[in-house]
């Protein structure tokens, strides 16, 4: 019998020892002043399938258009499905909320149970909706509120001009407190929003 050439030999990159895989994430069409990588990787794996294929666009910063919650509001006019809030307090924790809706003036309590809190305290950890009621979004001239209690607390509190804040344990999602404590100080805020490529 003659000599056999060698088998090919498969190599798996990701096992080599100086090289690290690749994260897979969103493409961000513009860059975070909060987030970091692994930050976004978390939310990324978090999300709904069909925001995965969406490249992330920041429609309000308070960085770029200062702390006004109208300016927010009327940034917010063009938008058409779900909106990312991240939240940096003045402990430095980062927490936020990811909704099914643009954030619009309503009388009343609006959005669906696709949505979940989050927060980056200890651990990145979400809370998902407990069906427990519908009360996702509540958008007013003066503040906005994510998740709601016969309490009358919220999840997540963000109070006028982006100023001021507080989480509290509600009904909609029986979440943890989200920053280090009730009330906080906000340091700044951002507002992704997702676009289809096709």
């Amino acid at each position: 019998m003659g000599n056999r050439p060698p088998e090919p030999r498969s190599v798996d990159i990701g096992t080599e020892p100086d090289s690290e895989p690749e994260l897979i994430g969103p493409e961000m069409l513009d860059k975070s002043k909060i987030l970091t990588r692994g930050n976004i990787i978390d939310l990324y794996n978090s999300m709904p399938a069909r925001l995965q294929c969406a490249p992330w666009k920041l429609t309000y910063s308070t960085h770029v258009n200062g702390y006004s919650l109208l300016t927010m509001y009327r940034l917010m006019e063009s938008v058409e499905g779900p909106v990312l809030v991240v939240v940096k307090d003045f402990q430095g924790t980062v927490f936020g909320v990811l909704t099914t809706d643009p954030l619009l003036i309503k009388p009343r309590w609006f959005g669906h149970l696709d949505s979940f809190l989050y927060t980056f305290k200890s651990k990145f950890r979400t809370y998902g909706p407990t069906f427990a009621n519908y009360n996702c979004i509540a958008c007013t001239p003066t503040c906005v509120r994510f998740g709601g209690s016969r309490s009358g607390l919220s999840g997540l509190y963000l109070g006028d001009d982006f100023c001021d804040g507080s989480s509290h344990v509600c009904d909609t999602y029986n979440n943890g407190i989200l920053s280090k404590s009730e009330y906080f100080l906000i340091r700044s805020v951002e507002m992704w929003t997702f676009f289809d490529k096709f």
